[in-house]
């Protein structure tokens, strides 16, 4: 059987040389973005598609180590590149892994899901500043 995780690591990898060129060279805004999302979403995927690949349903621990892969992942991207979409997208990895801590630690939160993404929302607009 052949599991998918290669091919979200090949992705992750592919998308940082392509924005090597598109940012460094080229400084292009559009395919930056694009290629950033590419990129954290491989690192996002990458512990899930390793550890839950053959069960159907995705383990907490799986989504704080994708929260933290993901954010450390875009610290680096934002420390090469300095594409301002970014910090978003690595404070809302951060998010992610908050809340799968909070639901492994307490699992009747699991319907409270929604508020507790305001709230992270909230706390980021507030805390890191929304201009």
């Amino acid at each position: 059987m052949i599991t998918p995780w290669p091919g979200a690591l090949a992705l992750s990898f592919g998308a940082w040389g392509l924005v090597e060129c598109f940012v460094r060279q080229c400084r292009m805004a559009l395919p930056a973005i694009g290629l950033l999302l590419a990129f954290l979403g491989g690192m996002f995927a990458l512990p899930i598609l390793y550890f839950d690949f053959i069960g159907q349903r995705v383990s907490e621990f799986s989504l704080v180590l994708s929260g933290i892969l993901t954010a450390i992942a875009a610290r680096l991207h934002w420390l090469c590149f300095k594409v301002p979409l970014t910090v978003a997208v690595g404070t809302a990895a951060a998010v992610v892994c908050v809340l799968a801590i909070i639901v492994t630690a307490v699992p009747t939160a699991v319907s409270y899901i929604m508020p507790l993404v305001f709230l992270g929302d909230f706390c980021h607009c507030n805390v890191v500043g929304c201009r």
